[in-house]
Protein backbone atom coordinates (compact mmCIF):
# COMPACT_ATOMS: atom_id res chain seq x y z
CA UNK A 1 0.00 0.00 0.00
CA UNK A 2 1.48 3.37 -1.16
CA UNK A 3 -0.22 6.67 -0.64
CA UNK A 4 -0.08 9.07 -3.41
CA UNK A 5 -0.68 12.87 -2.00
CA UNK A 6 -1.78 15.34 -4.59
CA UNK A 7 -0.57 19.35 -4.42
CA UNK A 8 -3.32 21.78 -2.73
CA UNK A 9 -3.98 23.82 -6.37
CA UNK A 10 -5.21 20.15 -8.03
CA UNK A 11 -7.62 18.72 -4.89
CA UNK A 12 -6.06 20.13 -1.46
CA UNK A 13 -6.80 16.82 -0.65
CA UNK A 14 -5.12 13.31 0.45
CA UNK A 15 -6.21 10.24 -2.07
CA UNK A 16 -4.93 6.59 -1.24
CA UNK A 17 -4.23 4.18 -3.61
CA UNK A 18 -3.77 0.71 -3.33
CA UNK A 19 -0.18 -0.50 -6.09
CA UNK A 20 0.40 -3.56 -7.29
CA UNK A 21 3.56 -4.35 -9.44
CA UNK A 22 3.31 -7.17 -12.52
CA UNK A 23 6.29 -8.36 -14.10
CA UNK A 24 6.85 -8.30 -17.83
CA UNK A 25 9.48 -9.78 -20.10
CA UNK A 26 12.35 -7.75 -21.27
CA UNK A 27 13.24 -6.79 -17.10
CA UNK A 28 9.63 -4.29 -17.59
CA UNK A 29 7.21 -3.95 -15.06
CA UNK A 30 3.66 -3.07 -14.95
CA UNK A 31 2.53 -0.76 -12.24
CA UNK A 32 -1.57 -0.87 -11.36
CA UNK A 33 -3.11 1.52 -9.12
CA UNK A 34 -6.32 1.52 -7.33
CA UNK A 35 -8.22 4.49 -5.42
CA UNK A 36 -9.15 2.95 -2.40
CA UNK A 37 -9.79 6.38 -0.54
CA UNK A 38 -14.04 5.60 -0.80
CA UNK A 39 -13.45 2.08 1.02
CA UNK A 40 -11.52 4.09 3.87
CA UNK A 41 -14.25 6.62 4.17
CA UNK A 42 -16.57 3.68 4.80
CA UNK A 43 -13.80 1.71 7.23
CA UNK A 44 -13.72 4.80 9.23
CA UNK A 45 -18.01 4.81 9.69
CA UNK A 46 -17.83 1.72 10.61
CA UNK A 47 -15.39 2.55 13.34
CA UNK A 48 -17.63 5.21 14.32
CA UNK A 49 -20.85 3.14 14.37
CA UNK A 50 -19.00 0.78 16.84
CA UNK A 51 -17.98 2.85 19.35
CA UNK A 52 -21.88 4.49 19.62
CA UNK A 53 -23.14 1.25 20.27
CA UNK A 54 -20.54 0.45 22.55
CA UNK A 55 -21.25 2.84 24.41
CA UNK A 56 -24.48 1.67 25.56
CA UNK A 57 -23.39 -0.69 27.55
CA UNK A 58 -24.91 -4.39 28.30
CA UNK A 59 -25.31 -7.14 26.04
CA UNK A 60 -26.04 -5.28 22.68
CA UNK A 61 -26.58 -7.60 18.85
CA UNK A 62 -27.64 -6.30 15.30
CA UNK A 63 -29.79 -9.16 13.09
CA UNK A 64 -30.37 -8.87 9.67
CA UNK A 65 -34.18 -8.11 8.87
CA UNK A 66 -33.70 -8.68 5.19
CA UNK A 67 -31.93 -12.42 5.43
CA UNK A 68 -35.08 -14.74 6.08
CA UNK A 69 -33.90 -16.25 9.19
CA UNK A 70 -32.25 -12.63 10.15
CA UNK A 71 -29.24 -13.31 11.33
CA UNK A 72 -27.07 -12.30 13.85
CA UNK A 73 -24.28 -9.83 12.34
CA UNK A 74 -22.95 -7.79 15.43
CA UNK A 75 -22.67 -8.70 18.77
CA UNK A 76 -20.55 -7.06 21.36
CA UNK A 77 -17.86 -8.37 24.34
CA UNK A 78 -21.09 -7.56 26.99
CA UNK A 79 -23.59 -9.88 25.19
CA UNK A 80 -20.64 -13.16 24.85
CA UNK A 81 -20.00 -12.34 28.25
CA UNK A 82 -23.82 -12.50 29.66
CA UNK A 83 -24.50 -16.06 27.39
CA UNK A 84 -20.75 -17.70 27.63
CA UNK A 85 -20.57 -17.86 23.80
CA UNK A 86 -17.81 -16.81 21.21
CA UNK A 87 -18.59 -14.31 18.80
CA UNK A 88 -17.49 -16.79 16.20
CA UNK A 89 -20.75 -19.23 17.67
CA UNK A 90 -23.05 -16.15 18.04
CA UNK A 91 -22.79 -14.50 14.19
CA UNK A 92 -24.69 -16.05 11.36
CA UNK A 93 -27.23 -17.50 14.07
CA UNK A 94 -31.27 -16.47 14.83
CA UNK A 95 -31.42 -15.57 18.11
CA UNK A 96 -33.45 -18.48 19.36
CA UNK A 97 -30.24 -20.43 20.06
CA UNK A 98 -30.85 -18.91 23.56
CA UNK A 99 -34.06 -20.29 24.32
CA UNK A 100 -32.19 -23.53 24.20
CA UNK A 101 -35.87 -25.24 23.12
CA UNK A 102 -37.62 -23.78 25.62
CA UNK A 103 -39.97 -21.90 23.15
CA UNK A 104 -43.19 -22.16 25.29
CA UNK A 105 -43.05 -18.55 26.10
CA UNK A 106 -45.94 -16.35 25.47
CA UNK A 107 -43.55 -13.28 25.40
CA UNK A 108 -41.76 -14.97 22.23
CA UNK A 109 -44.94 -14.72 20.63
CA UNK A 110 -44.89 -10.98 21.38
CA UNK A 111 -41.14 -10.35 20.29
CA UNK A 112 -42.62 -12.41 16.69
CA UNK A 113 -45.06 -10.14 16.26
CA UNK A 114 -42.86 -6.87 16.98
CA UNK A 115 -40.41 -8.11 14.37
CA UNK A 116 -43.22 -8.91 12.05
CA UNK A 117 -44.34 -5.43 11.98
CA UNK A 118 -41.18 -3.56 12.28
CA UNK A 119 -41.71 -1.94 15.55
CA UNK A 120 -39.89 -2.24 18.71
CA UNK A 121 -40.68 -4.04 22.07
CA UNK A 122 -39.34 -4.76 25.34
CA UNK A 123 -40.41 -8.29 26.94
CA UNK A 124 -38.33 -10.34 30.13
CA UNK A 125 -37.35 -14.00 28.72
CA UNK A 126 -36.13 -17.35 29.84
CA UNK A 127 -32.82 -17.56 27.59
CA UNK A 128 -30.04 -20.13 28.81
CA UNK A 129 -26.17 -19.30 28.74
CA UNK A 130 -23.64 -21.77 27.04
CA UNK A 131 -23.09 -24.03 30.11
CA UNK A 132 -26.96 -24.33 30.44
CA UNK A 133 -27.81 -22.57 32.95
CA UNK A 134 -30.81 -20.13 33.40
CA UNK A 135 -30.77 -16.46 33.41
CA UNK A 136 -33.54 -13.98 33.02
CA UNK A 137 -32.67 -11.71 30.06
CA UNK A 138 -34.57 -8.09 30.07
CA UNK A 139 -34.57 -7.51 25.83
CA UNK A 140 -35.26 -4.34 23.94
CA UNK A 141 -35.33 -4.17 20.31
CA UNK A 142 -35.15 -1.23 18.06
CA UNK A 143 -36.32 -1.51 14.30
CA UNK A 144 -33.91 0.31 11.83
CA UNK A 145 -34.89 1.83 8.50
CA UNK A 146 -33.42 2.86 5.78
CA UNK A 147 -33.68 6.54 3.70
CA UNK A 148 -36.48 4.12 1.35
CA UNK A 149 -38.12 3.33 4.68
CA UNK A 150 -37.18 -0.26 4.57
CA UNK A 151 -36.68 -2.22 7.54
CA UNK A 152 -33.15 -2.83 7.12
CA UNK A 153 -31.75 -3.99 11.10
CA UNK A 154 -32.73 -4.52 14.34
CA UNK A 155 -30.69 -3.47 17.09
CA UNK A 156 -31.07 -5.54 20.52
CA UNK A 157 -30.32 -4.32 23.90
CA UNK A 158 -30.10 -7.37 26.65
CA UNK A 159 -30.04 -6.75 30.37
CA UNK A 160 -29.58 -9.75 32.83
CA UNK A 161 -32.12 -9.28 35.61
CA UNK A 162 -32.16 -13.02 36.91
CA UNK A 163 -31.12 -11.97 39.81
CA UNK A 164 -34.26 -9.13 40.62
CA UNK A 165 -36.37 -12.35 38.97
CA UNK A 166 -35.37 -14.61 41.90
CA UNK A 167 -35.34 -12.15 44.89
CA UNK A 168 -39.13 -11.49 43.21
CA UNK A 169 -39.99 -15.01 43.42
CA UNK A 170 -38.52 -15.71 46.61
CA UNK A 171 -40.75 -12.72 48.02
CA UNK A 172 -43.42 -14.18 46.46
CA UNK A 173 -43.22 -17.54 47.93
CA UNK A 174 -42.69 -16.05 51.24
CA UNK A 175 -45.57 -14.26 51.12
CA UNK A 176 -47.75 -17.46 50.21
CA UNK A 177 -46.61 -19.24 53.16
CA UNK A 178 -47.12 -16.26 55.75
CA UNK A 179 -50.58 -16.06 54.39
CA UNK A 180 -51.03 -20.06 54.30
CA UNK A 181 -49.63 -19.50 58.14
CA UNK A 182 -51.47 -16.93 59.26
CA UNK A 183 -54.76 -18.61 57.99
CA UNK A 184 -53.88 -21.94 59.50
CA UNK A 185 -53.29 -20.48 63.04
CA UNK A 186 -56.86 -18.59 62.42
CA UNK A 187 -58.69 -21.94 62.38
CA UNK A 188 -56.58 -23.47 65.08
CA UNK A 189 -57.84 -20.89 66.66
CA UNK A 190 -61.14 -20.76 65.71
CA UNK A 191 -61.53 -24.75 66.24
CA UNK A 192 -60.00 -24.34 70.02
CA UNK A 193 -62.40 -21.69 70.84
CA UNK A 194 -65.57 -23.56 69.55
CA UNK A 195 -64.05 -26.47 71.55
CA UNK A 196 -64.21 -24.49 74.80
CA UNK A 197 -68.07 -22.72 74.07
CA UNK A 198 -69.73 -26.17 72.42
CA UNK A 199 -70.08 -27.30 76.80
CA UNK A 200 -73.86 -27.20 77.48
CA UNK A 201 -73.74 -25.22 80.84
CA UNK A 202 -76.20 -26.85 83.57
CA UNK A 203 -78.44 -24.10 84.57
CA UNK A 204 -79.54 -26.19 88.08
CA UNK A 205 -76.13 -25.97 89.50
CA UNK A 206 -74.82 -22.16 89.60
CA UNK A 207 -71.68 -23.24 91.27
CA UNK A 208 -70.74 -25.75 88.84
CA UNK A 209 -71.66 -23.08 86.15
CA UNK A 210 -69.06 -20.42 88.16
CA UNK A 211 -66.69 -23.58 88.50
CA UNK A 212 -66.95 -24.28 84.95
CA UNK A 213 -66.72 -20.55 83.51
CA UNK A 214 -63.75 -20.10 85.49
CA UNK A 215 -62.30 -23.70 84.43
CA UNK A 216 -62.94 -22.03 80.56
CA UNK A 217 -61.29 -18.75 81.55
CA UNK A 218 -57.98 -20.49 82.36
CA UNK A 219 -58.11 -22.61 79.43
CA UNK A 220 -58.86 -19.84 77.15
CA UNK A 221 -56.05 -17.20 78.99
CA UNK A 222 -53.79 -21.23 78.52
CA UNK A 223 -54.55 -21.15 75.01
CA UNK A 224 -54.37 -17.51 74.22
CA UNK A 225 -50.75 -17.87 75.58
CA UNK A 226 -49.81 -20.82 73.54
CA UNK A 227 -50.83 -19.26 70.33
CA UNK A 228 -48.83 -15.67 71.46
CA UNK A 229 -45.88 -17.95 71.89
CA UNK A 230 -46.13 -18.90 68.48
CA UNK A 231 -45.58 -15.50 67.11
CA UNK A 232 -42.61 -14.28 68.29
CA UNK A 233 -42.68 -11.07 66.10
CA UNK A 234 -46.72 -10.24 66.89
CA UNK A 235 -49.19 -9.43 69.36
CA UNK A 236 -52.78 -11.35 70.31
CA UNK A 237 -55.34 -9.00 71.71
CA UNK A 238 -58.63 -9.93 72.76
CA UNK A 239 -61.46 -7.35 72.71
CA UNK A 240 -64.92 -7.55 74.19
CA UNK A 241 -68.38 -5.94 73.05
CA UNK A 242 -67.71 -3.23 75.18
CA UNK A 243 -64.33 -2.33 73.45
CA UNK A 244 -62.47 -3.48 76.40
CA UNK A 245 -59.20 -5.18 75.97
CA UNK A 246 -59.23 -8.73 78.08
CA UNK A 247 -56.19 -10.54 76.58
CA UNK A 248 -52.94 -9.30 75.45
CA UNK A 249 -49.92 -11.38 74.98
CA UNK A 250 -46.56 -11.52 72.58
CA UNK A 251 -42.57 -10.62 72.67
CA UNK A 252 -43.51 -7.60 70.11
CA UNK A 253 -44.43 -5.82 73.91
CA UNK A 254 -41.05 -5.69 74.99
CA UNK A 255 -39.97 -4.42 71.07
CA UNK A 256 -42.15 -1.46 71.47
CA UNK A 257 -41.36 -0.35 75.12
CA UNK A 258 -45.13 -1.61 76.04
CA UNK A 259 -46.23 -3.33 79.26
CA UNK A 260 -48.98 -5.85 79.38
CA UNK A 261 -50.73 -4.34 82.42
CA UNK A 262 -51.50 -0.96 81.14
CA UNK A 263 -53.77 -2.07 78.47
CA UNK A 264 -55.72 -5.20 80.56
CA UNK A 265 -59.01 -4.43 81.33
CA UNK A 266 -59.33 -0.91 80.54
CA UNK A 267 -61.46 0.31 77.65
CA UNK A 268 -60.31 1.34 74.24
CA UNK A 269 -61.22 5.08 75.00
CA UNK A 270 -59.04 5.04 78.21
CA UNK A 271 -55.55 4.16 76.99
CA UNK A 272 -53.48 7.25 75.92
CA UNK A 273 -51.40 5.81 73.57
CA UNK A 274 -54.07 5.68 71.06
CA UNK A 275 -54.79 8.91 69.43
CA UNK A 276 -59.03 9.81 68.46
CA UNK A 277 -58.91 8.74 65.11
CA UNK A 278 -57.05 5.79 66.11
CA UNK A 279 -59.62 4.71 68.87
CA UNK A 280 -62.84 5.02 66.47
CA UNK A 281 -60.40 2.66 63.61
CA UNK A 282 -60.10 0.20 66.41
CA UNK A 283 -64.17 0.38 67.75
CA UNK A 284 -65.07 0.43 63.93
CA UNK A 285 -63.07 -2.90 63.67
CA UNK A 286 -64.54 -4.84 66.92
CA UNK A 287 -67.80 -3.93 66.12
CA UNK A 288 -67.54 -5.67 62.60
CA UNK A 289 -65.73 -8.71 63.97
CA UNK A 290 -67.72 -8.98 66.82
CA UNK A 291 -70.75 -8.90 64.09
CA UNK A 292 -69.40 -11.63 62.36
CA UNK A 293 -66.55 -10.55 59.61
CA UNK A 294 -63.40 -11.38 59.47
CA UNK A 295 -60.66 -9.08 58.56
CA UNK A 296 -57.43 -8.71 57.19
CA UNK A 297 -55.27 -5.29 56.81
CA UNK A 298 -52.00 -3.95 57.39
CA UNK A 299 -50.93 -0.86 59.55
CA UNK A 300 -48.10 0.89 60.94
CA UNK A 301 -47.04 1.59 64.42
CA UNK A 302 -44.26 3.39 65.88
CA UNK A 303 -42.59 3.00 62.74
CA UNK A 304 -43.03 -1.06 62.29
CA UNK A 305 -45.61 -2.64 59.89
CA UNK A 306 -48.07 -4.94 61.43
CA UNK A 307 -50.50 -7.23 59.54
CA UNK A 308 -54.05 -7.43 61.21
CA UNK A 309 -55.89 -10.28 61.31
CA UNK A 310 -59.08 -10.20 63.08
CA UNK A 311 -61.56 -12.98 63.75
CA UNK A 312 -64.88 -13.18 65.65
CA UNK A 313 -64.75 -15.47 69.07
CA UNK A 314 -68.06 -17.62 69.99
CA UNK A 315 -69.40 -18.23 73.45
CA UNK A 316 -71.98 -20.78 74.00
CA UNK A 317 -75.01 -19.36 71.88
CA UNK A 318 -74.10 -18.54 68.21
CA UNK A 319 -73.24 -14.80 68.81
CA UNK A 320 -69.72 -14.02 68.74
CA UNK A 321 -68.95 -11.86 72.20
CA UNK A 322 -65.06 -11.43 71.53
CA UNK A 323 -63.07 -10.28 68.67
CA UNK A 324 -59.61 -11.81 68.29
CA UNK A 325 -56.97 -9.48 66.82
CA UNK A 326 -53.63 -11.12 65.68
CA UNK A 327 -50.80 -8.16 64.95
CA UNK A 328 -47.96 -9.92 62.89
CA UNK A 329 -44.96 -7.44 62.45
CA UNK A 330 -43.75 -7.59 58.91
CA UNK A 331 -41.38 -4.49 58.87
CA UNK A 332 -38.61 -6.37 57.58
CA UNK A 333 -40.87 -7.96 54.58
CA UNK A 334 -41.95 -4.49 54.12
CA UNK A 335 -37.98 -2.94 53.92
CA UNK A 336 -37.04 -5.81 51.44
CA UNK A 337 -40.35 -4.74 49.10
CA UNK A 338 -39.08 -1.03 49.40
CA UNK A 339 -35.52 -1.78 48.28
CA UNK A 340 -37.20 -3.99 45.53
CA UNK A 341 -39.25 -1.17 43.99
CA UNK A 342 -36.44 1.01 44.47
CA UNK A 343 -34.18 -0.98 42.59
CA UNK A 344 -36.47 -2.16 40.34
CA UNK A 345 -37.54 1.58 39.23
CA UNK A 346 -33.59 1.82 39.00
CA UNK A 347 -33.50 -0.84 36.69
CA UNK A 348 -35.70 0.58 34.52
CA UNK A 349 -35.25 4.27 34.75
CA UNK A 350 -31.66 2.93 32.88
CA UNK A 351 -33.28 0.62 30.90
CA UNK A 352 -35.67 3.44 29.30
CA UNK A 353 -32.59 5.44 29.27
CA UNK A 354 -30.28 3.31 27.16
CA UNK A 355 -33.37 2.93 24.74
CA UNK A 356 -33.55 7.01 24.40
CA UNK A 357 -29.90 6.99 23.87
CA UNK A 358 -30.25 3.66 21.69
CA UNK A 359 -33.21 5.28 19.31
CA UNK A 360 -31.26 9.17 19.17
CA UNK A 361 -28.39 7.46 18.43
CA UNK A 362 -29.87 5.42 15.26
CA UNK A 363 -31.23 8.94 14.10
CA UNK A 364 -28.58 11.46 14.79
CA UNK A 365 -25.84 9.00 13.16
CA UNK A 366 -27.56 7.07 10.33
CA UNK A 367 -28.16 10.74 8.65
CA UNK A 368 -24.75 12.71 8.69
CA UNK A 369 -22.91 8.95 7.65
CA UNK A 370 -25.89 8.79 5.02
CA UNK A 371 -24.02 12.02 3.43
CA UNK A 372 -21.07 11.59 3.65
CA UNK A 373 -21.17 8.09 1.82
CA UNK A 374 -23.02 9.43 -0.87
CA UNK A 375 -20.46 12.37 -0.84
CA UNK A 376 -17.63 9.76 -1.03
CA UNK A 377 -19.86 7.99 -3.95
CA UNK A 378 -19.74 11.11 -5.68
CA UNK A 379 -16.27 12.28 -5.32
CA UNK A 380 -14.98 9.03 -6.70
CA UNK A 381 -16.97 9.58 -9.70
CA UNK A 382 -15.99 12.94 -10.25
CA UNK A 383 -12.00 13.02 -10.73
CA UNK A 384 -11.88 14.24 -14.72
CA UNK A 385 -10.07 17.17 -14.74
CA UNK A 386 -12.42 21.17 -14.03
CA UNK A 387 -14.59 19.22 -11.61
CA UNK A 388 -12.59 20.29 -8.89
CA UNK A 389 -15.09 22.70 -7.85
CA UNK A 390 -17.57 19.64 -7.55
CA UNK A 391 -15.44 17.85 -5.75
CA UNK A 392 -14.48 20.19 -2.90
CA UNK A 393 -18.20 20.99 -2.38
CA UNK A 394 -18.81 17.56 -1.53
CA UNK A 395 -15.31 17.23 0.62
CA UNK A 396 -16.68 20.08 2.78
CA UNK A 397 -19.59 18.33 3.13
CA UNK A 398 -17.59 15.05 4.33
CA UNK A 399 -15.82 17.34 7.17
CA UNK A 400 -19.13 18.69 8.20
CA UNK A 401 -20.87 15.83 8.65
CA UNK A 402 -17.73 14.11 10.67
CA UNK A 403 -17.45 17.41 12.67
CA UNK A 404 -21.21 16.63 13.87
CA UNK A 405 -20.35 13.18 14.60
CA UNK A 406 -17.31 13.88 16.63
CA UNK A 407 -19.56 16.68 18.70
CA UNK A 408 -21.91 13.55 19.42
CA UNK A 409 -19.49 11.82 20.79
CA UNK A 410 -18.19 14.24 22.80
CA UNK A 411 -21.13 15.05 24.52
CA UNK A 412 -21.22 11.43 25.18
CA UNK A 413 -18.25 11.37 26.69
CA UNK A 414 -18.79 14.95 28.66
CA UNK A 415 -21.83 13.11 30.22
CA UNK A 416 -20.24 10.33 31.03
CA UNK A 417 -17.03 11.65 32.90
CA UNK A 418 -20.03 14.37 34.59
CA UNK A 419 -22.34 10.88 35.68
CA UNK A 420 -19.00 9.40 37.00
CA UNK A 421 -17.41 12.86 39.02
CA UNK A 422 -14.24 13.06 36.93
CA UNK A 423 -14.76 16.61 35.49
CA UNK A 424 -13.58 19.44 37.85
CA UNK A 425 -13.11 22.74 36.75
CA UNK A 426 -9.44 23.89 36.68
CA UNK A 427 -9.60 27.84 36.80
CA UNK A 428 -6.72 30.24 35.70
CA UNK A 429 -6.33 33.87 34.42
CA UNK A 430 -6.22 34.69 31.09
CA UNK A 431 -7.80 37.49 28.29
CA UNK A 432 -11.55 37.02 27.88
CA UNK A 433 -12.23 39.42 25.09
CA UNK A 434 -9.64 38.11 22.54
CA UNK A 435 -10.80 34.97 24.01
CA UNK A 436 -14.26 35.43 22.69
CA UNK A 437 -13.24 36.84 19.56
CA UNK A 438 -11.55 33.64 18.59
CA UNK A 439 -14.31 31.63 19.57
CA UNK A 440 -16.85 33.76 16.99
CA UNK A 441 -14.24 33.52 14.13
CA UNK A 442 -14.11 29.79 15.05
CA UNK A 443 -18.24 29.60 14.37
CA UNK A 444 -17.66 30.70 11.25
CA UNK A 445 -18.26 26.82 9.70
CA UNK A 446 -21.16 26.34 11.47
CA UNK A 447 -23.58 29.78 10.16
CA UNK A 448 -26.30 29.82 7.21
CA UNK A 449 -26.00 31.71 4.56
CA UNK A 450 -26.66 35.70 5.57
CA UNK A 451 -26.18 34.82 9.50
CA UNK A 452 -23.87 37.10 11.85
CA UNK A 453 -22.26 36.91 15.33
CA UNK A 454 -22.26 40.33 17.35
CA UNK A 455 -19.74 40.68 19.97
CA UNK A 456 -20.65 43.38 22.07
CA UNK A 457 -18.55 44.53 25.47
CA UNK A 458 -17.53 47.59 27.19
CA UNK A 459 -14.00 46.76 27.98
CA UNK A 460 -10.73 46.62 26.10
CA UNK A 461 -9.47 44.30 27.94
CA UNK A 462 -10.83 41.76 30.57
CA UNK A 463 -8.69 39.69 32.87
CA UNK A 464 -10.72 36.54 34.32
CA UNK A 465 -10.14 33.35 36.50
CA UNK A 466 -12.53 30.70 35.25
CA UNK A 467 -11.40 27.36 33.13
CA UNK A 468 -11.23 28.19 29.71
CA UNK A 469 -11.89 24.95 28.63
CA UNK A 470 -15.44 24.82 30.21
CA UNK A 471 -16.28 28.17 28.81
CA UNK A 472 -15.44 27.41 25.70
CA UNK A 473 -17.89 24.73 25.43
CA UNK A 474 -20.46 26.93 27.14
CA UNK A 475 -20.64 29.43 24.78
CA UNK A 476 -20.01 27.21 21.93
CA UNK A 477 -23.10 24.96 22.74
CA UNK A 478 -25.26 28.20 23.00
CA UNK A 479 -24.00 29.86 19.75
CA UNK A 480 -24.08 26.75 17.78
CA UNK A 481 -28.12 26.48 19.37
CA UNK A 482 -28.48 30.37 18.41
CA UNK A 483 -27.22 29.48 14.58
CA UNK A 484 -28.99 26.45 14.37
CA UNK A 485 -32.53 27.52 15.62
CA UNK A 486 -32.49 30.57 13.70
CA UNK A 487 -32.99 31.10 9.80
CA UNK A 488 -30.50 32.91 7.32
CA UNK A 489 -30.13 36.03 7.27
CA UNK A 490 -30.50 36.17 11.40
CA UNK A 491 -28.24 38.16 13.56
CA UNK A 492 -26.56 36.74 16.76
CA UNK A 493 -25.73 38.97 19.41
CA UNK A 494 -23.51 37.98 22.07
CA UNK A 495 -23.07 40.18 24.73
CA UNK A 496 -20.21 40.11 27.98
CA UNK A 497 -21.04 42.27 30.97
CA UNK A 498 -18.07 42.84 34.01
CA UNK A 499 -20.78 42.54 37.28
CA UNK A 500 -20.12 43.29 41.00
CA UNK A 501 -20.81 39.40 41.46
CA UNK A 502 -18.94 38.25 38.74
CA UNK A 503 -19.30 37.91 34.93
CA UNK A 504 -21.79 38.20 32.78
CA UNK A 505 -22.71 36.10 29.62
CA UNK A 506 -25.90 36.65 27.37
CA UNK A 507 -26.58 34.79 24.06
CA UNK A 508 -29.67 36.10 21.93
CA UNK A 509 -31.53 34.53 18.63
CA UNK A 510 -34.38 35.78 16.93
CA UNK A 511 -35.08 31.63 16.01
CA UNK A 512 -37.72 29.72 16.54
CA UNK A 513 -38.29 29.58 20.31
CA UNK A 514 -38.95 27.39 22.67
CA UNK A 515 -42.87 26.09 23.42
CA UNK A 516 -43.68 27.44 26.97
CA UNK A 517 -44.82 24.41 28.61
CA UNK A 518 -41.88 22.57 27.54
CA UNK A 519 -39.28 25.09 28.90
CA UNK A 520 -38.89 23.90 32.38
CA UNK A 521 -37.76 20.50 30.74
CA UNK A 522 -35.43 22.24 28.62
CA UNK A 523 -32.24 21.21 30.86
CA UNK A 524 -33.26 17.36 31.16
CA UNK A 525 -30.69 14.50 29.37
CA UNK A 526 -31.65 13.89 25.93
CA UNK A 527 -35.05 16.32 26.17
CA UNK A 528 -35.98 17.93 23.18
CA UNK A 529 -38.36 20.46 22.20
CA UNK A 530 -41.60 19.37 19.98
CA UNK A 531 -40.50 22.21 17.78
CA UNK A 532 -36.78 20.89 17.44
CA UNK A 533 -37.78 17.62 16.31
CA UNK A 534 -36.67 17.59 12.44
CA UNK A 535 -33.65 19.79 13.50
CA UNK A 536 -30.30 17.29 14.08
CA UNK A 537 -29.72 17.26 18.02
CA UNK A 538 -29.00 14.86 21.17
CA UNK A 539 -30.71 16.98 23.49
CA UNK A 540 -27.04 16.22 25.22
CA UNK A 541 -26.24 20.20 24.87
CA UNK A 542 -27.93 22.31 27.38
CA UNK A 543 -27.38 19.62 30.06
CA UNK A 544 -23.97 19.24 29.79
CA UNK A 545 -23.76 23.32 29.70
CA UNK A 546 -26.06 23.70 33.06
CA UNK A 547 -23.63 20.81 34.55
CA UNK A 548 -20.06 22.93 33.70
CA UNK A 549 -21.91 26.02 34.41
CA UNK A 550 -23.01 24.97 38.31
CA UNK A 551 -18.67 23.01 38.19
CA UNK A 552 -17.45 26.53 37.71
CA UNK A 553 -20.03 28.07 40.91
CA UNK A 554 -22.38 30.04 37.99
CA UNK A 555 -25.96 29.43 37.14
CA UNK A 556 -27.57 29.75 33.69
CA UNK A 557 -31.14 31.47 32.85
CA UNK A 558 -32.78 32.02 30.36
CA UNK A 559 -35.83 33.60 28.71
CA UNK A 560 -37.75 32.40 25.48
CA UNK A 561 -40.92 32.93 23.37
CA UNK A 562 -42.03 30.80 21.01
CA UNK A 563 -41.43 32.39 16.85
CA UNK A 564 -39.67 35.30 18.93
CA UNK A 565 -36.59 34.10 20.08
CA UNK A 566 -34.66 33.46 23.02
CA UNK A 567 -32.16 35.22 25.59
CA UNK A 568 -29.50 32.54 27.31
CA UNK A 569 -27.70 34.04 30.55
CA UNK A 570 -24.70 32.57 31.92
CA UNK A 571 -23.59 34.43 35.32
CA UNK A 572 -19.92 33.17 36.40
CA UNK A 573 -18.23 34.13 39.67
CA UNK A 574 -15.21 36.80 38.69
CA UNK A 575 -12.34 36.60 40.81
CA UNK A 576 -9.98 40.03 40.80
CA UNK A 577 -6.42 40.00 39.87
CA UNK A 578 -4.44 41.46 42.01
CA UNK A 579 -1.93 44.94 40.82
CA UNK A 580 0.85 42.84 40.31
CA UNK A 581 -0.70 39.65 38.50
CA UNK A 582 -3.25 42.24 36.30
CA UNK A 583 0.53 44.04 35.62
CA UNK A 584 2.26 40.39 34.66
CA UNK A 585 -0.75 39.77 32.51
CA UNK A 586 -1.23 43.11 30.67
CA UNK A 587 2.67 42.98 29.80
CA UNK A 588 2.14 39.29 27.83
Amino acid sequence: METLEMSADVAQKTIDYECRLVPLRENRVLVISRNISESKVIQNTLNLRDKALAAAGNGIIIVDAQQPDMPIIYTNNAFTQITGYRQSEILGKNCRFLQNGDRDQKEIATVAKAIKEGMPCRVILRNYRKDGTLFWNELSITPLYDDEQQLTHFIGVQNDVTEIQQTKRQLEEYAEKLEEKVLERTKEIEATVQKLVETDLSLEDQIQITKLAEIKAQQSQAQFAAIAQNFPKGLIVVFNANYELVYLEGEELKRVNLKKSDFEGKRVDDIPIFSKSQIEMIKEDVRKTIAGKSLSFEMEFQDNFYSVNATPLKSNGESAVWALFVYHNITDQKNVQAELAKALKAEQELNALKSRFISMASHEFRTPLSAILSSAILIGKQNEPGKEERREKHVARIRTHVKHLVVILNDFLSLGKLEEGKVQAKPQYFELIQFCKIMVDEMEATKKEGQTIQLKHNEVKLYVFLDPKLLSHILVNLLSNALKYSDENQEIVMEIQEEDSGISFSITDYGIGIPEEEQERLFERFFRAKNATNIQGTGLGLHIVKQYTELMGGSIHFKSKPGKGSTFTVKLPHKPIEDEQNTTHRGQ
